[in-house]
């Protein structure tokens, strides 16, 4: 760079921005500065949603309660389950006998087996990954346990939370008497099988609401990027490594491979626990008539609900929420700790199973750390799907017939 002789012109002034054929690119919403409160940034996009909750709570409580409610079966819910082990297994399926248990169905013996087989040659090989990590440091630089760069926190208050709890409550209190409502009107039965899908139309109908209403709060509040690492769930922009597909299924495979052995072993020390508490574990009446219908003529409408609802609904819209939406919250309040024990408690509690606190609480950190591990929301929701899909996929080759 030389020197510009005294007597030159003046340079004209810098422009501030480039400008384009549409003028100067519009500029991003101040981010927030300062310490989080109940109500930072602005809020009047989430009291519009708390608004229509209410508006809702009045329609349910004014026009769907007087609806005549449909004419359901007692049977439907109430048809005899088939005992899962023991004396009433049927006589024509072959088992094992277990000495304090009964006989366990041959199919049980070979899916367990299987899965067993499977997931140990993941464990050792997760644990050969701890220790090359330890004894060889090219190894730790190529693959770190923790991200390279932070995580963008999506524009999400926790009034937001409230809110969005509150019109999922609403939806569901308005969505079911009308769906229910309407499949009487057109005709329809209602056994099992009907009874369950139009019940997961409107979980999911209410998920879907709430989740929507809570980024779109976040998007009018701080524009695109206030929903950064929320939606879309399978990217998140400005991350350091990017986003890679390939990446984040090898997370979740890996991370399976940690969680079923830990969910395992939670599962045995939770029901020592309930044991010695004096209480019983759970009855799992839903999963008895779902083992009775995979042995009758709704198979196939068991089957397909049962896949949407566990591999895929339940993945999707349970990770927006508790990991999107709640975590993100919490972390911006308490810290990154806090927010993952308190958030992963809350989930084990929502599911209201006691003897399954422990494992549901293990396999909710686990899917925080593929969360924070990636920055985006695609790693947590394929290793839940994996979870579930193989709940399923040893349900249905026990007991399915």
């Amino acid at each position: 760079m030389t020197d510009r002789p005294a007597d030159a012109p003046p340079l004209p002034p810098a422009p501030d921005a480039p400008t384009g054929p549409h003028g100067p690119p519009p500029s991003a919403p101040p981010a927030p500065t300062g310490p989080p409160v109940f109500l930072d940034y602005r809020y009047g996009p989430t009291v519009l949603v708390l608004l229509v909750a209410s508006a809702l709570y009045s329609v349910a409580l004014t026009v769907v309660a007087q609806m005549p409610s449909p004419p359901i079966p007692a049977e439907a819910y109430t048809r005899p389950p088939h005992a899962i082990l023991g004396e009433d297994l049927p006589a024509e399926v072959g088992g094992v006998e277990v000495a304090g248990v009964g006989k366990i169905p041959e199919r049980a013996v070979l899916a367990w087996g299987a899965i067993f087989s499977l997931w140990g040659i993941g464990f050792f090989a997760f644990i050969a990954f701890l220790v090359y990590r330890a004894v060889l440091p090219e190894f730790r630089a190529r693959f770190p346990l923790t991200r390279a760069g932070p995580r963008p926190l999506p524009a999400v208050l926790l009034l937001d939370t409230i809110a969005a709890i509150a019109l999922i409550v609403a939806l569901w209190t308005v969505l079911r008497p009308l769906l229910f409502g309407a499949w009487h009107r057109a005709g329809g039965t209602f056994d099992f099988p009907t009874l369950q899908i139009l019940a997961l139309a409107t979980q999911f109908l209410g998920y879907a609401g709430g989740i929507a209403a809570v980024i779109w709060c976040a998007r009018r509040r701080a524009g695109p990027a206030g929903s950064a690492s929320l939606w879309p769930f399978w990217r998140t922009a400005g991350l350091v490594p990017p986003s890679n597909f390939a990446r984040d299924l090898a997370l979740a495979a890996a991370l399976y491979a940690l969680c079923y052995w830990m969910t395992l072993a939670g599962t045995f020390v939770n029901l020592k626990i309930v044991d010695a508490l004096g209480e019983q574990p759970d009855q799992n009446v839903l999963l008895d008539i779902l083992v009775a219908e995979l042995r009758g003529p709704n198979r196939t409408w068991v089957l397909a609900s049962l896949t949407v609802a566990a591999a895929c609904g339940a993945a999707f819209f349970e990770e927006l929420l508790f990991r999107g939406v709640l975590y993100n919250v919490l972390k911006r309040h308490l810290g990154t700790w806090p927010a993952a024990l308190g958030g992963s408690l809350i989930f084990a509690l929502v599911h209201r199973v006691h003897s399954q606190v422990l494992p549901l609480f293990i396999l909710s950190l686990l899917l925080t750390y593929a969360y924070e591990r990636s920055g985006r929301l695609l790693p947590s929701m394929v290793l839940h799907a994996l979870n579930n899909s193989v709940t399923l996929v040893l349900l249905l080759w026990t007991y399915g017939g």
